[in-house]
């Protein structure tokens, strides 16, 4: 009975050879593939030429490398084990995701992985994270497989390619017990693994053997942290004669001198005897009274003693570069800009790592599992399965996942295309229940409807209209609503983002008075103002929804403030270049990112009481006007302040770009000097670091100190 036919993934007309056409399944056009089975799995096997390794003996290898040696550095050397938890953790730190063009062939093996870790015992995210650890600390991995009959796969259909059975698990063996047997060529015959008088062999197809840092001629790869070895045993040979040095001097030795060196005054035999009996029988908190004659001294290292601090640190710092690490990573402190930089060069050096992983883990094991399945992943793209770490670096990660979603926004990829970037399976999407569909449509249209009503141009047919379709104006007043909901016309144009007023917050510190800090920020920011205005007024007055309306005006002053933000810090770049008196110098698109962030935080913050209070109020309608009144001034002190931040972060930042390392605050009167810094640094400072540091602050920034 042939199994293959039950197989429904299974490509239903699979080339046995390269050239013909393309095949599809499920949407995706599937470039033709070679189906590779258990009959002519040999007929693709090249055989290896040119002579590897250094003797002509076909007997078992093990690694010159005793591996044993370096399982127990690391096992009792605190500074490798914390350089290989720590590279072994940040492997998987952010997960993994399986992907391809074909999903069907993406699930078909996560289904076989999935019924692995039910079968083995052992999930096989753990699997992978023992198999990365052995990787860092020896630079070897290996797997053995476990064949099993097709009917213990618990219903999925798979048929062996390199032997009767397919896989059924994957079991993680000690790379210190395993021998590698090969021929003069280097291609391996067979894998023997022993363990004390115990002794199993392996063919190599029920081995997979995942490397790194293997030279040519090599059966295993060098771990990395073998040179480390020696500098490890130097640095605690040297800490143990430090041990010596302090046991030998922390508690002196005392000399008792008996008599005097003038004629007829020396001390007897007697005389010295009953001294040493007394001092015995003293007890250790005793003293002793003498006369001239008998002298206490105590000798010590009398500062002749060797300083070996300078010879620690200097093997310690040969230690950690050995290894790759910092010393912040060490947990020993440090600069943070060195932490910085070397966590970067870490994260290198884990990616390197994660790139080797998954590509042995897609040819030595996806690629069987796929071929088993029916699949054709050698020569067919669409059915390669992909192991995609995900990014480490938080910012950087949501950095790529903004790019993706920009390249989809500017029609550059296709939707499928954007997901697969994003780790997401890209067939079977119901676009009917995207973010656009659900809400985002729906509630601009009900907005929209209920304009019209209240203006008494809606589409709807009533009683008084005599029709029972839409007028003949709907259609236009429709568009024209929609038009200025989604981009609000005010007095300088349809784009709020358009800011012509002259803005300089810096006069707004010498007000005093809360009134007119209210009747400055009206007129300063009066877009924003009215924009406030008009939400309290539709949700209070015209009894508006406020599920509507908030969303509306929370992304609308947003907007405004940024767009201030950004002029205001372009100004603050104009004035950091009129202060350095440099004439020719093109400054670098800055970005705003960390302002918008804060504005987009605080607006969040603030919408969402005021959306708690209107709950509260329900229907009273002083209540809810209320809600918007008590939350006012949170807006005001936001668009005070993060404006005249802006100018001083533009300074800050055109001060670096110039070369200026260090600009000064100036506090004037204010009471901000006992809570910062009059010192920042350009290169590295946050928005907490610079003024304004409240909401009507009048400290200023220059290059020059004091002035």
């Amino acid at each position: 009975m042939d199994l293959s036919k039950l197989m429904f993934w299974k490509r239903h007309d699979v080339h046995e050879a390269p050239g013909g056409s393309t095949t599809s399944t499920g949407g995706n056009t599937s470039s033709p593939g070679v189906q590779i089975n258990q009959g002519n799995a040999d007929q693709f096997v090249i055989k290896a030429i040119g002579f590897q390794g250094e003797s002509d003996n076909q007997d078992f290898e093990s690694s010159p490398i005793d591996l044993k040696m370096i399982k127990n550095a690391v096992n009792t050397e605190p500074y490798i084990e914390r350089a290989v938890l720590t590279y072994s953790q940040l492997l998987f730190k952010a997960g993994y995701s399986i992907v391809s063009n074909n999903d069907d062939a993406a699930r078909y093996v996560r289904q076989r992985l999935n019924m692995m870790s039910f079968a083995t015992g052992t999930p096989i995210d753990i699997l992978f994270q023992q198999i990365g650890q052995d990787l860092v600390t020896f630079s070897n991995a290996f797997l053995i497989k476990s064949r099993v009959d097709s009917s213990q796969l618990g219903g999925i259909q798979a048929q062996g390619v390199f032997d009767t059975n397919p896989v059924g698990g994957y079991f993680r063996v000690d790379p210190s017990t395993i021998q590698i047997k090969r021929d003069k060529t280097g291609a391996i015959k067979s894998y023997q693994q022993q363990s004390g008088s115990n002794t199993k062999k392996f063919k190599p197809t029920d081995v997979i053997h995942l490397y790194v840092n293997k030279f040519g001629g090599d059966a295993f790869g060098t771990p990395i942290i073998q040179p480390v070895l020696e500098d490890v045993k130097l640095l605690r040979k040297i800490e143990g004669n430090v041990t010596q040095l302090i046991y030998r001097f922390a508690m002196p030795l005392y000399q008792m001198k008996i008599g005097l060196p003038q004629p007829g005054m020396q001390a007897t035999e007697r005389e010295i005897s009953e001294a040493k009996t007394a001092v015995e029988q003293m007890n250790a908190d005793g003293i002793m009274v003498t006369n001239e004659a008998t002298e206490f001294k105590a000798i010590g290292a009398e500062g002749t003693a060797l300083d070996a601090s300078k010879y620690l640190q200097y093997f310690e710092q040969r230690v950690i570069t050995g290894l790759n690490m910092s010393m912040a990573m060490m947990g020993r402190g440090g600069n943070a800009s060195d932490a910085d930089s070397m966590e970067a060069q870490v994260h290198n050096m884990v990616k390197f790592y994660q790139q080797t992983f998954a590509i042995m883990i897609e040819n030595f094991m996806f690629n069987e599992l796929l071929m088993e399945g029916g699949f054709s992943p050698v020569g067919g793209e669409d059915d390669v399965v992909n192991f995609r770490f995900k990014e480490i670096n938080t910012e950087t990660r949501v950095k790529m996942d903004t790019h993706a979603l920009n390249l989809y926004q500017g029609n550059l990829i296709t939707l499928q295309e954007a997901r697969q970037m994003l780790g997401i399976d890209s067939d079977d999407v119901d676009t009917s229940q995207m973010f656009a569909n659900v809400i985002q449509q729906p509630n601009a249209m009900e907005l929209v409807n209920a304009k019209l009503a209240s203006t008494g141009t809606g589409g709807g047919g009533g009683a008084n209209t005599g029709t029972s379709g839409p007028s003949k104006s709907a259609p236009s007043g429709a568009a024209k609503t929609a038009s200025s909901t989604m981009q609000p016309k005010n007095q300088h144009g349809t784009s709020s983002a358009s800011i012509k007023e002259s803005l300089d917050l810096n006069e707004s510190s010498n007000m005093s008075r809360t009134e007119e800090h209210v009747e400055d920020y009206q007129k300063k920011f009066s877009e924003i103002y009215k924009k406030y205005s008009s939400a309290s007024n539709d949700v209070c007055e015209r009894n508006e929804k406020p599920d509507l309306i908030l969303p509306l005006t929370f992304h609308s002053i947003g907007k405004s403030l940024k767009a201030t933000t950004a002029v205001q810090m372009g100004l603050g770049v104009e004035k950091a270049i009129r202060d350095s008196k440099v004439k020719d110098f093109a400054s670098k698109k800055l970005t705003t990112k960390l302002l918008d962030d804060k504005i987009d935080k605080t607006l969040k913050k603030m919408f969402k009481d005021i959306q708690r209070r209107l709950k509260e109020a329900k229907d009273d309608v002083a209540a809810k006007r209320a809600a918007f009144d008590a939350v006012e001034y949170r807006l005001r002190f936001l668009a005070v302040q993060i404006v005249d931040k802006a100018y001083w972060y533009g300074y800050v930042k055109a001060c670096g770009e110039l070369k200026i390392d260090q600009v000064y605050v100036n506090f004037g009167k204010s009471e901000d000097r006992e809570d910062h810094d009059a010192v920042i640094n350009t290169h590295a400072f946050t928005l907490d670091d610079i003024p304004a540091y409240n909401s009507y602050c009048s400290c200023k920034i220059g290059i020059h100190k004091g002035r």
